[in-house]
């Protein structure tokens, strides 16, 4: 007998998240958080139902202004944004709803493709990328609970369907809805593009039925239109999880999405002088000709965000990394002998080292869209890797299992990346050796040595704008295969 999937993945994604954090820390007492003031999860977010009912009327009535679209980098006019409509969805395969798989034939590719244009240029800004792409993913759960026997939505409540009405048909329209009606709250400046995705495929981005109903009452909704079920699905999560503490719609900051809430300051100002060499300091970025911009500590209130596990199973504030101690430039020898090593690495980088590193710096390919997600396929209580694809449903159920495990992770790991505020190695090594040449590689002649000022080191892929440790990626990559343990054994 097929297992009750919905609550055996609550269970893997609890066991994950507890393994993830563990990869890079360690359990402790009530010490106290004295690098950033962190206020418990449940404290820091204004989660009552009155005040998330009420965020959600206000954006809908169109009373919050948002000062810029969410996540975007550059204004994209409508000539421009028509031009991307036609690349990411004209230029979709043939789908068919009856048998196909909605999410990889269609959604992600257009969803994943604005995420890498707009919001983090090859998804190197983990926090943004997991941000969507969690709340995207529990859309598509949510919108085909009621399309298994026993799986319950996370933000919406909709009783489940009989047999002869969970088709794969109505799986998909209802995943196209509830993604449509994210989308429209992600970028609503994209509508073109949003509103061809749907009608691409004979749908209609007009069609409001299920928006009108409650997401807070306990009584199951009946419903059997997969358009209302879609829309409600993807209404309910955004209500569900815009008032979190993540502040996506900027709600604490007056309108500045994803603006920090914590009070974050560097120790060592972007551009000033370096204050302490075992913290983290921000990068001049050049954004163009003559334009320089700091960095900043990308959503430090990830650490002050609801997670997706009950704090009786898992509270980020029972978890602490120890000390880099290795950092600590107090601490002479290893503090010179790991800058030594980053230093090494970079100057002996050969095309394959490149192409690694290239690699795993896009954190899409390894714990975001993974291949191994669209070939598992499920036959009864086994899993069948030979099998063809998995449908629609089994699809949206893994891959959101996987990422709940990876964004409640990310929580406790921007705790401690605030905390212990830990130094990037291009500024030690600039610290160490001042304008000492230093070897680094060279694209140009790559069997000769070049060197340059420690000054003017720079590392080969893109300086992450979050301090050092503990490292995210171990910490997701380390969820992500406590899941897939659990789920294969």
């Amino acid at each position: 007998m097929m297992r009750t999937r919905a609550i055996v993945y609550s269970l893997l994604a609890v066991v994950a998240v507890m393994a993830s954090v563990v990869a890079t820390s360690e359990l402790v007492g009530d010490e106290t958080i004295n690098a950033l003031t962190v206020e418990s999860a449940m404290a820091q977010q204004s989660t009552e139902l009155t005040d998330r009912q009420n965020l959600a009327i206000e954006q809908e009535r169109g009373e919050r202004r948002l000062n810029f679209p969410p996540g975007q980098y550059l204004y994209y006019s409508n000539y421009q944004i028509n031009n991307i409509t036609e690349g990411f969805v004209d230029n979709l395969p043939p789908f068919n709803m009856g048998t196909d798989n909605a999410v990889t034939r269609a959604i992600i590719p257009s969803f994943g493709g604005w995420v890498n244009q707009e919001i983090t240029p090859h998804f190197t800004d983990p926090s943004l990328a997991f941000r969507y792409i969690t709340l995207m993913l529990n859309a598509g759960y949510d919108a085909t609970a009621p399309y298994h026997e026993t799986a319950v939505g996370v933000y919406s409540r909709i009783q489940n369907l009989p047999v002869e009405d969970r088709t794969i048909e109505g799986m998909n329209i209802a995943s196209f809805h509830a993604a449509y009606q994210l989308l429209m709250k992600f970028d609503p400046d994209r509508k073109p593009q949003w509103d061809k995705l749907l009608t691409k495929y004979g749908l209609d981005p007009t069609n409001t039925d299920g928006l009108n109903l409650s997401c807070f009452q306990a009584t199951p909704h009946v419903i059997t239109d997969p358009v209302a079920i879609g829309n409600h699905a993807g209404n309910c999560v955004w209500e569900g999880r815009v008032n979190d503490g993540f502040n996506q719609s900027g709600e604490k900051t007056n309108g500045y999405p994803f603006m920090d809430t914590t009070g974050y300051v560097p120790v060592n100002p972007a551009n000033g002088p370096l204050v302490d060499p075992s913290r983290w300091q921000p990068q001049i970025i050049r954004m163009g000709e003559g334009e320089y911009v700091g960095q900043q500590f990308v959503t430090p209130q990830w650490a002050n965000t609801q997670p997706y596990q009950p704090l009786s199973y898992f509270d980020p504030r029972d978890y602490r990394s120890p000390n880099p101690a290795m950092s600590n430039h107090m601490n002479v020898v290893d503090y010179k002998a790991q800058a030594d090593e980053v230093l090494n690495a970079v100057a002996n980088l050969d095309d394959r080292k490149k192409i690694i590193a290239e690699y795993f710096d896009n954190k899409a390919r390894g714990t975001l869209f993974f291949p191994a997600v669209k070939a598992v396929n499920f036959n009864g209580t086994a899993v069948n890797l030979n099998g063809p694809p998995i449908n629609t449903m089994e699809f949206w159920q893994l891959d959101f299992l996987l990422h709940i495990a990876e964004f409640d992770a990310g929580i406790a790991a921007w705790q401690e990346k605030a905390r212990h505020d830990a130094v990037r190695p291009i500024t030690a090594i600039q610290y160490l050796y001042g304008d000492q040449p230093v070897q680094t590689y060279d694209d140009k002649n790559p069997d000769t040595p070049r060197m340059v000022p420690a000054s003017q080191w720079e590392s080969y892929v893109t300086t992450g704008n979050h301090p050092e440790y503990p490292s995210a990626t171990t910490c997701f990559c380390a969820g992500e295969a406590q899941v897939w343990r659990n789920l294969l054994t």
